[in-house]
């Protein structure tokens, strides 16, 4: 049985949507495989026949009142959408064939157990994904085969966004027979195209031969949908038009005057439910749920209420940012802020390995920036935090704002660095989520599932803060076991000095003694420890190595460090100790990367290829040390080495790039990428 799952907002449903429905079930449609940069496409004409449909409808709302110089709307949320869709789907005799889904009941639907997903959530598409998963991982739908359609109009700018929701589908479950469809809607020439924002103007406008141009059912039944939503639009407007002029004239407090109005007629008219604010900032006006945008036209008037920031959020509400810590009237001196800078590292690092503990997709751990930004902290809508998934940075702007604000803005992000580990972020060639609903929605997610992890995050810690502060602190942890292996390597090669010997080896086991023979014992690693010097006249050379283990064959070997010195006669003792301290944190962060003694949030993906290609001259040297392996060892092995050195960690990481030769113009790029590790590795320096 093949089944489409056709995903999306229908804010309403078009006759151009209800053809894609028609088109699959009847067997008879073309495809297209299309660039994603040029919009070009090649045609398929053999497709599959689809035996249902299931239509999943989002929730968000569109539409609503317009700002002078635009036509107006009627707002369409998902109960409107769905009474459209029945429509359709009653005048075209399909309602045997076609299912309709609300975002976030599919599954439920469908499946008598609870699944457990931490991204469950009001998302169509995410409601696909999860589809698709159910089959291709945990093996149901026995007999079933899902095929996610997008309707793809060639003159449409919106239809490549449509597409690339679905691009990572594809690479997930492609390799197990997974297949987009595309639908293929060419245009006649000369006809107007059709959009779900034509047909919200011309419902609001009541005018049935452009409705009917736009729908696929009379414009009587889709009319009858929306008789109460535009006497309570008209309702609104007077009653926001008298709140004004009182409040011009000092007869009614402004809030009070909205408030009393929205009650007052909400006994009259009942709404559909709408999209609930954020639960981050204090409404002065009704909420979305009995309100549509109307308080653009007031908000300058609010502003000069209040020296809190006043703004229209993306719901279309008017809001005061009463979290802000920065009011207006009290950003003139920003030293005494300044100067009271908080060192975040151990909250961060917290939060990572609880949502590690919560097996959230966010490893590769990103690289963390923290900014004092005056700038920022002055301008209403400057930044307060955001995430490049190009790079995969977290930024943070702390200046003037309570800590927590700053830790539930970290949170917020990295939902978008698991979006976009799990290959759910596509390219946004906007930031208004007004402009582009996938936008929406990914927003929406980042802030409830955020939201509720800085609160689940809080309430674990803020009784026993201290304990969680002492274990995640600047990987401490390994101090002492590297302490104690560069000390047996340095003996070992001191000892071999004063007896003179050209060369010198050694080897231990390393590990748990309850599980096995060992010469060292940790209960954190298990792996060999080996170490070779060979004395020279005057040259001084430092290597080192690790296996994490596995060999060139893919066989599981014994883990495995190595040390490899060069050591002249003329030798400083002094020198060889803080390097071996370097070397051998540095290949213990590898071993934590991979294999047997990976840790948590460490994992880091083979670069042999990246490596060959260095050693082949095909890449810059100096690349080696942008690798995502190395940077994290070089940083470890590096700070540990200023620890126990008392030097300057900058002056440490300075005079090791000098010494490695790196050019002017790549040393500075690779102390801005090491410079945002910092942060993710719970490291508190300045590069």
């Amino acid at each position: 049985m093949n089944i489409a799952l056709y995903p999306g907002a229908f804010k309403p449903p078009t006759k151009g949507h209800l053809g894609v429905v028609k088109q699959v079930l009847s067997g008879k449609y073309n495809t297209a495989k299309v660039d994603r940069e040029t919009g070009k496409y090649e045609k398929a004409t053999e497709n599959p026949k689809m035996d249902q449909v299931w239509v999943i409808v989002g929730d968000m709302v569109k539409g609503g009142a317009k700002q002078k110089g635009s036509d107006p709307e009627v707002a369409v949320g998902q109960d409107e959408a769905i009474a459209v869709w029945q429509e359709y789907l009653k005048a075209n005799g399909l309602e045997g064939k076609v299912k309709l889904y609300r975002a976030g009941e599919v599954r439920e639907d469908v499946l008598s157990e609870d699944v457990g997903y931490l991204m469950e959530g009001p998302n169509p598409v995410r409601d696909t994904y999860g589809l698709l998963k159910d089959k291709y991982v945990r093996g149901e739908y026995e007999g079933i085969d899902f095929f996610p359609i997008v309707g793809y109009r060639p003159d449409n700018a919106e239809a490549i966004k449509d597409l690339q929701r679905m691009d990572a589908a594809s690479k997930k479950y492609g390799e197990h027979g997974l297949q987009i469809l595309v639908v293929l809607d060419e245009p006649t020439p000369g006809e107007e195209s059709v959009s779900a924002t034509k047909l919200r103007a011309a419902l609001a406008a009541k005018d049935k031969s452009k409705i009917e141009k736009y729908a696929a059912a009379s414009a009587d039944a889709l009319l009858k949908h929306f008789t109460k939503q535009d006497a309570l639009d008209n309702a609104i407007a007077e009653a926001m038009m008298k709140a004004v002029h009182d409040m011009l004239n000092a007869d009614t407090p402004p809030t009070e005057a909205l408030k009393e109005a929205a009650v007052k007629y909400k006994e009259e008219v009942k709404e559909s439910n709408r999209d609930m604010p954020s639960p981050e900032v204090e409404d002065i006006a009704p909420p979305p749920s009995e309100f549509t945008n109307k308080l653009e036209y007031f908000k300058e008037y609010f502003q000069n209420l209040t020296n809190f920031p006043v703004t229209v959020d993306k719901y279309q509400n008017i809001v005061i940012q009463t979290g802000q810590r920065l009011p207006m009237n009290e950003v003139a001196d920003l030293n005494e802020v300044t100067s009271q800078e908080l060192d975040f590292t151990p909250f961060l690092s917290s939060i990572l390995e609880f949502m590690l503990d919560k097996k959230m997709r966010i490893t590769p751990i990103p690289n963390i920036e923290i900014k004092m930004d005056i700038d920022a902290a002055t301008d209403v809508f400057g930044p307060t935090a955001y995430y490049d998934p190009t790079n995969a940075t977290v930024c943070l702007y702390v200046l003037g704002r309570h800590p927590k604000d700053v830790l539930r803005s970290f949170c917020h992000e990295m939902i978008h660095h698991m979006q976009n580990m799990e290959g759910r972020l596509p390219a946004f060639s906007t930031n208004n989520t007004q402009e582009d609903s996938v936008l929406n929605e990914i927003e929406k997610e980042a802030h409830a599932l955020g939201s509720m992890t800085f609160r689940e995050w809080e309430d674990t810690v803020k009784n026993n803060f201290d304990v969680v502060k002492e274990e995640v602190m600047a990987e401490g942890k390994y101090d002492t076991i590297t302490n104690q292996l560069s000390r047996i390597a340095f003996e070992a090669f001191k000892d071999a000095y004063e007896r003179g010997d050209k060369r010198a080896e050694f080897e231990f086991r390393v590990g748990d003694p309850d599980h096995d023979e060992v010469d060292i014992e940790s209960t954190q690693f298990e792996f060999d420890f080996m170490g070779v010097v060979n004395f020279t006249d005057d040259t001084y050379k430092v290597d080192g190595g690790a296996n994490a283990g596995i060999d060139d064959d893919g066989e599981e070997i014994q883990p495995m460090i190595n040390v490899n010195f060069q050591i002249p006669k003329d030798v400083d003792w002094q020198t060889v100790s803080m390097d071996l301290k370097d070397v051998v944190r540095h290949e213990l962060e590898h071993l934590t990367q991979d294999g047997e003694n990976i840790r948590s949030g460490k994992y880091i993906p083979d670069d042999q290829d990246l490596r060959a290609m260095i050693d082949a001259g095909l890449l810059d040297k100096d690349t080696y040390f942008t690798l995502p392996k190395e940077v994290d060892a070089m940083i470890q092995g590096l700070y540990y080495k200023a620890k126990k050195s008392k030097q300057p960690f900058a002056d440490v990481v300075n005079d090791y790039l000098n010494k490695a030769m790196i050019s002017l113009d790549n040393k500075e790029k690779v102390l801005t990428l090491w410079r945002k590790r910092l942060p993710a590795l719970g490291i508190k320096q300045k590069l």
